[in-house]
């Protein structure tokens, strides 16, 4: 089976994101600027509503607030940003052009099937990540269900799926999310605290002035936020080739040694590609099926 390594998959992340950059630029405004900015609304809003009155603590009151507020952007926005992203790398598999309203509309009719799983594998991880473990261990086994959500509209249980075809390749996937945690972990540490009390953290001659503060701070969390959506559109972009990899043929293999991805004629192989994933490799048949149909492979078969 070909495999795309770390880098080769970053490397395709990252020509896909300059390729389509308005598109990822508005995706990323949305899913994290916006969803930032909706996330620290609702915060501020439930200090006021219900620290005062009930004598708890301002910070707790926040960050619970804070917490059920992304959950609700990220299941609901961010599992719509998620498909339109996947559009653009079936664009790439397909060798077609992209454009914002196909990405939107691509995203669009998936939006059923992908909030519910995108939902629940986020709300896993989230809940897993109160004692940090579980959460990268979920992490780890919901790592396709974006994909497997986006492409596979046969698939019942996109978690239970994702779950399966993660067993063999969480090494790999382990190594991305460490790659991108270089982000995450000052994201979701000290600069967050940071940004909404930057006084607090600079030195006594680095003082901003309420006025300063009165109007960069609105716009220091949804910035910082955009950036952690970009960050997001380059994780689904690997996590994406990651899935794909399963039902590629080798570019020896004959007529009978792999399972297609499809019962569709065989695709046309990936051009321009980087990966490692040998000349003359097959992408699935991304061309025909509007909903891209995979056939489901048994996790533990040969054919994965």
């Amino acid at each position: 089976m070909p495999r795309t390594g770390l880098f080769a998959a970053l490397g395709n992340a990252f020509q896909v994101v300059f390729q389509n950059l308005f598109t990822v630029l508005v995706l990323a405004l949305v899913a994290g600027g916006l969803g930032t900015a909706f996330s620290d609304f609702m915060a501020g809003l439930a200090v006021k509503l219900v620290a005062p009155e009930r004598g708890r603590p301002e910070l707790l009151v926040s960050e619970l607030t804070r917490t059920a507020a992304d959950l609700g952007w990220g299941a609901t926005v961010g599992a719509l940003t998620a498909a339109c992203t996947l559009y653009l790398w079936v664009q790439r598999e397909r060798g077609q052009a992209t454009s914002f309203y196909d990405a939107l509309n691509f995203g669009l009719n998936r939006w059923g099937r992908m909030w519910k799983a995108h939902g629940r594998a986020l709300l896993a991880v989230q809940l897993g990540m109160l004692v940090i473990v579980p959460g990268i261990l979920f992490g780890l086994q919901y790592a396709f269900v974006d994909a497997i959500a986006t492409l596979d509209a046969k698939e019942a249980n996109p978690g239970e799926r994702s779950r399966k075809l993660t067993a063999r390749r969480r090494g790999l996937i382990f190594s991305t999310f460490a790659v991108f945690s270089l982000w995450w972990i000052p994201y979701q540490g000290l600069l967050m605290f940071m940004l909404q009390d930057p006084n607090a953290f600079l030195g006594a001659k680095l003082q901003l002035s309420p006025e300063t503060i009165t109007w960069v701070g609105p716009l220091l969390m949804p910035a910082t936020g955009v950036v952690n959506g970009l960050v997001l559109v380059l994780l689904d972009l690997c996590m994406v080739q990651y899935y794909l990899d399963l039902f590629r043929k080798p570019a020896n293999a004959g007529a009978e040694g792999a399972t297609a991805p499809s019962a569709t004629p065989p695709p046309t192989p990936v051009e321009g590609t980087v990966g490692e994933t040998g000349a003359g490799a097959d992408s699935p048949d991304l061309a025909k099926s509007d909903a891209v149909d995979l056939k489901k492979t048994d996790t533990h078969g040969d054919s994965v």
